[in-house]
């Protein structure tokens, strides 16, 4: 159905927490949709932003953890969006070779990404 149920509600309540830089709440509130229903169409979306609030608090490992885990997803719609942080993740650590792969891998299978203009931008300055 089209209504908007709980998960989307408590799913815009995280989003905001990340927002609002409150990073450990809005993890324990993405994790814990995640508990409740592994297979909500955002579910994926939440995987993606514990990633996201890693990053932003500079856990660029743990963020890579998180990102790398937005594959095992069966939609698709934040894959690209993980390839590319993953790339920018370890850019942050100064490992080059594995941002190369990581952005290499973004472009060669997210052909119709709109992040492909960023990951070139980003290869170009290796």
């Amino acid at each position: 159905s089209n209504s908007i149920d709980d998960f989307e509600i408590t799913y815009q309540d995280a989003l905001q927490l990340f927002h609002e830089h409150r990073y450990q709440n809005a993890i324990a509130q993405f994790y814990q949709l995640l508990q409740i229903n592994p297979r909500h169409k955002l579910a994926d979306n939440c995987q993606y932003w514990i990633g996201e609030c890693y990053y932003a608090q500079g856990k660029y490992y743990q963020a890579i953890a998180e990102f790398n885990k937005v594959a095992a997803f069966d939609a698709a719609d934040k894959k690209d969006d993980a390839q590319l942080m993953l790339g920018l993740a370890f850019l942050k650590l100064g490992e080059k070779r594995y941002a190369q792969t990581e952005l290499d891998w973004l472009i060669s299978t997210f052909a119709s990404s709109e992040y492909l203009d960023k990951a070139y931008r980003y290869l170009n300055q290796l």
